[in-house]
């Protein structure tokens, strides 16, 4: 086994981050739309099925040309109040012209779906649905550009349920 000295000059463009989403009164459903402004700022909006009483959160990973989103829902503390609520999204400095959207929304109380939904949304652009769904039970492994591949690199960085994952 040989081992060499490795230093990281950049971060590199992953970025990862939650938001917190009050809960609100309930409102009628709406699909998410994405866009993408010239000026390189994603957003997201839209309604999904989410504690009424407790907050949420929306989770979301950024890399070169993709951007996960996904909900963590307060199921434990929840009264039992769920219903539709609003959410927004608004993210800097996504410079690509393209990017590839996973989106997972946990649509049902009762069993949830458990699939990403893979959009594309270009520069000065609005959602263009490709409908692509990708079951996380069958563990299906993606490269930073969303592609899916076949096994788990030797080495370096890939993305396993929304996680970026990396082997040295």
């Amino acid at each position: 086994m040989q081992y060499c000295q490795v230093t990281v000059t950049d971060d590199g463009s992953i970025r990862s981050d939650r938001i917190e989403i009050a809960p609100t009164n309930e409102c009628e459903w709406q699909d998410v739309e994405f866009s993408l402004t010239n000026d390189g700022t994603f957003k997201a909006e839209g309604v999904f099925m989410g504690n009424g009483a407790q907050p949420d959160y929306l989770n979301y990973i950024v890399t070169d040309e993709c951007v996960f989103l996904w909900f963590d829902i307060n199921y434990e503390d929840s009264t039992m109040m769920f219903h539709y609520q609003p959410f927004s999204l608004e993210i800097e400095n996504c410079n690509a012209q393209t990017y590839n959207v996973y989106f997972r929304n946990k649509s049902l109380v009762m069993g949830p779906q458990e699939t990403f939904v893979r959009y594309a949304v270009r520069r000065g652009g609005t959602t263009e649905i490709e409908r692509i769904v990708i079951n996380r039970e069958e563990g299906v492994i993606y490269d930073l550009k969303g592609l899916p591949v076949m096994d788990i690199p030797k080495n370096g960085f890939y993305i396993k349920d929304g996680k970026i994952i990396y082997i040295e």
